[in-house]
């Protein structure tokens, strides 16, 4: 085949493995008969060899691997009349755990009646377990500070996407005159962090 199978990817379905897939060729790719594939695989920077396997379908699990690791892939198309072209080499992942660190000192700053300053001190980025995605604030309005008035206590998330050594954000659209409790978790692509310290603060009247 002259074809290169498109759309290679490596990605994790689990924390302990890499689905490696593709697109099969086209029947107009094919060139003859008998098509299969030859997957090739090795963790990223090790130096290690390349693990490989001869396959009809379009992908390919690996097991047993550690977790959230860059691993190099190549592919290529071959029939009765011998192989096609390799391919390019990407990079793919391993699969994502949850993370283990809950973000630390969770504090609000400058509260005015629609919003908050909200600071927190950021995770070592290993405890993730996977790609970062973001800070994910969950808060609700607790109560209102006006007499008899009953509030919903809606949760809401607000996600921040910060590397920052010292991370902060505004927390905007807050209702006036009110009591709110919030936490901030850390989430990778799959999973959440525990929650942070839970924090309790008023917002002022509105006017």
């Amino acid at each position: 085949p002259d074809a290169i199978p498109r759309g290679l990817r490596g990605w994790g379905s689990k924390k302990d493995n890499m689905e490696i897939t593709w697109e099969p060729l086209l029947d107009l790719e094919r060139n003859g008969l008998n098509l299969h594939y030859n997957v090739w695989w090795r963790r990223k920077d090790l130096g290690e060899e390349w693990s490989n396997v001869t396959t009809l379908r379009s992908k390919h699990v690996v097991h047993n691997t550690e977790t959230y690791m860059p691993y190099e892939i190549k592919i290529q198309a071959r029939n009765e009349f011998g192989p096609g072209p390799e391919s390019n080499v990407v990079i793919g992942y391993s699969g994502e755990d949850k993370p283990t660190d809950a973000p630390t000192d969770l504090r609000v700053s400058k509260v005015d009646s629609t919003k908050a300053n909200i600071h927190w001190k950021p995770v070592d980025p290993d405890s993730v377990q996977g790609e970062f995605k973001e800070y994910r604030l969950c808060y609700w309005r607790e109560s209102s500070l006006v007499p008899g008035l009953v509030v919903s206590k809606e949760k809401k998330t607000k996600g921040f996407y910060s590397t920052m050594a010292e991370p902060s954000g505004i927390l905007s659209d807050l209702v006036p005159y009110s009591k709110y409790k919030m936490f901030m978790v850390v989430a990778n692509n799959r999973f959440e962090s525990p929650p942070s310290n839970t924090v309790e603060f008023t917002t002022k009247e509105g006017g």
